[in-house]
């Protein structure tokens, strides 16, 4: 095919190491579409991407991801080392976990919030479109005891103490049926229900008695696990309610993952202008998140499913 000086293509577009070794990275066209498809897809992906992580979501998501990164380096340290020490040593780690928790329960309330807020904005209040998302979030906070604790402990942690979130180091140890004794180190963050339940306000009397029926304090572990859980769910229903059209959009996105999956690398939709004497070749691009096919395909597979 001849090509011209300053030639658009438009289209798939694979980006991957350099097979001659002379860039950092290889730009490959690899399906070539017209430019009514490109900004039909682009507009699919921009859709889908935004109900994906475009919201507090993506913050929730990533302060349990950094929890769980935090328990991880405080598990290594005090297996190499005595507690003692790490008694004296580890206040950044304490002072880093309870802001892990604070987002995480910060951006599961103003979740709702926002989410009810955009609703409103575009449907008005009263609208049968708001009480509908206001009936989503209810339904969660009445299913899930983790996420009533976790909508409430961001006001108990912002307006009255942080003293709600305990931190316990430990080790145990077991022996096996051949005698050998074999030492475990623990880490276990927990609600603490003491320092919660001494908050006058915010607290109501329904999850007062929830937890003093507990013979324990609740792990943040499975707090998270459950309330991470139950958020996801209620993100769907409202954005499959919210993207009345997000079935269409879900279907191109499935639709262009079959376009790419022959080819390896990163994937991105795009075009490529071809230098001229007094430009280098241009590459603008929107880079795909494998996660949108993710969920695309979950849409279809849903909607299939029933």
């Amino acid at each position: 095919m001849s090509v011209s000086e300053g030639e658009r293509h438009q289209g798939l577009i694979v980006i991957g190491d350099d097979p001659k070794g002379v860039a950092k990275v290889s730009f490959r066209l690899v399906h070539p579409l017209n430019p009514d498809d490109l900004q039909d897809y682009l507009v699919a992906y921009n859709r889908l991407k935004n109900a994906v992580d475009g919201n507090l979501l993506i913050y929730a998501r990533q302060a349990r991801a950094n929890y769980t990164g935090l328990i991880r380096q405080i598990e290594r340290e005090v297996r190499t080392g005595p507690i003692s020490r790490f008694a004296r040593t580890g206040k950044p780690y304490q002072t880093a976990i309870a802001c892990a928790i604070l987002t995480f329960c910060s951006a599961l309330h103003l979740y709702q919030e926002q989410t009810e807020a955009e609703v409103v904005r575009h449907f008005g209040k009263p609208s049968a479109e708001h009480t509908s998302v206001r009936s989503m979030f209810s339904a969660a906070y009445d299913r899930t005891l983790a996420y009533r604790l976790l909508y409430r402990l961001r006001n108990v942690l912002v307006h009255h103490s942080m003293d709600c979130i305990g931190f316990q180091l430990g080790a145990e140890e077991t022996t096996t049926p051949a005698g050998l004794i074999l030492q475990h180190h623990y880490v276990r963050v927990s609600l603490n229900r003491e320092a919660f339940l001494r908050t006058d306000k915010g607290v109501s009397a329904a999850i007062r008695k929830e937890l003093e029926s507990l013979e324990a304090d609740p792990q943040f572990d499975d707090l998270f696990s459950a309330g991470m859980a139950e958020l996801e769910r209620v993100h769907q229903e409202v954005s499959e309610f919210y993207n009345h059209d997000i079935d269409r959009h879900a279907t191109r996105i499935v639709e262009l993952d079959g376009l790419f999956k022959a080819h390896e690398g990163d994937r991105a939709l795009g075009t490529m202008i071809l230098p001229t004497a007094t430009t280098p070749m241009q590459m603008p691009h929107t880079v795909l998140d494998d996660d949108v096919f993710g969920f695309a395909r979950r849409v279809v597979e849903s909607k299939l499913n029933g």
